[in-house]
């Protein structure tokens, strides 16, 4: 099966994400079932990068990997590290924010971290991409 990758490199701050948010638009084939949930999911990744690893520092980057075949779909979020593992932990009701590995933990088929030489990879592949097809 061909497998397509796109690859990007972002700046690591809050204005990046809507840039990564078209990334994986383009990215994606069309008519994509499961664009929605890997938007969000993806958006969320690369927030916890820019809110809580040493890439949302002054010159900080973090990439993004987009892979695709037609029977499924994968992103990979590395950064720059953290002395922290990213862990999903049950919300705050009185926060707004707080929740960005929750939605990866219960909307991906599988997600996990893996610590680099150079900082940490996140990646996940979203439940609703597994006999993906596009229209």
């Amino acid at each position: 099966m061909d497998e397509r990758v796109h690859r990007r490199t972002f700046r690591g701050e809050p204005a990046a994400l809507a840039e990564v948010r078209r990334f994986a638009r383009r990215s994606l084939p069309p008519g994509c079932p499961a664009a929605a949930d890997f938007v969000l999911l993806l958006d969320e990744a690369a927030a916890n990068a820019v809110l809580h690893s040493d890439s949302g520092r002054p010159g900080g980057e973090f990439e993004v990997t987009i892979r695709h075949r037609v029977d499924a779909l994968r992103a990979e979020v590395v950064d720059a590290g953290a002395p922290t593992r990213p862990r999903s932990a049950p919300p705050d009701r009185g926060r707004e924010a707080g929740r960005g590995l929750l939605p990866v933990s219960v909307l991906a088929a599988g997600w996990g971290t893996r610590r680099l030489p150079h900082g940490r990879l996140v990646r996940f592949e979203p439940a609703c991409a597994h006999g993906l097809r596009a229209a």
